[in-house]
């Protein structure tokens, strides 16, 4: 069953980063600026998916970029954007408590305070948790 499981989220984690490459692909055309929940739905998950396992700073800071672009009308957008900041900060909390050395703990300190708001690589306003 376990095996099962894990094949399941190797190709959960596969998917997510076909999202993002897709996602990257539009960024800054018309593609984000209509409430599709497909769409919607989509770059929330895998922008989930990838803050709490196993994305990079970039891949979520892609997510969080195309949710921002999006013209929601009737969804949680901050709600949403807050939860994705929050998983990543989280994340990056726990990576540099296991990781060794300042060097290396400066370097994930970085990359939180970018998504979570308290630096902003994008360009765009991200409000702090």
């Amino acid at each position: 069953m376990s095996t099962l499981h894990e094949k399941a989220k190797a190709r959960c984690h596969l998917l997510a980063r076909k999202v993002v490459a897709v996602i990257k692909d539009n960024l800054g055309t018309a593609f984000f600026e209509y409430d599709a929940s497909l769409v919607r739905d989509g770059c929330f998950f895998a922008a989930v998916l990838l803050a709490k396992e196993s994305g990079s700073m970039e891949e979520v800071e892609a997510c969080l970029q195309a949710m921002h672009e999006m013209r929601w009308v009737f969804s949680k957008s901050d709600e949403r954007t807050s939860t994705v900041r929050m998983m990543w900060h989280s994340r990056m909390q726990q990576m540099q408590a296991t990781s060794m050395g300042p060097v290396a703990s400066g370097s994930l300190a970085k990359a939180a305070a970018s998504v979570t708001g308290t630096g902003d690589a994008l360009g765009f306003n991200m409000r702090p948790l």
